[in-house]
């Protein structure tokens, strides 16, 4: 995760879930950037 402009805790947080989520979708083993 990167620090954005006037990101707080809760945005970061959320963005890292989706980011979890989005790689679980696409299955094991992978390593995911973007």
């Amino acid at each position: 995760m990167t620090y954005l402009t006037n990101d707080n805790e809760d945005s970061m947080t959320s963005r890292a879930d989706k980011a979890l989520y989005k790689a679980k979708e696409n299955g094991r083993n992978r390593v995911e950037a973007g």
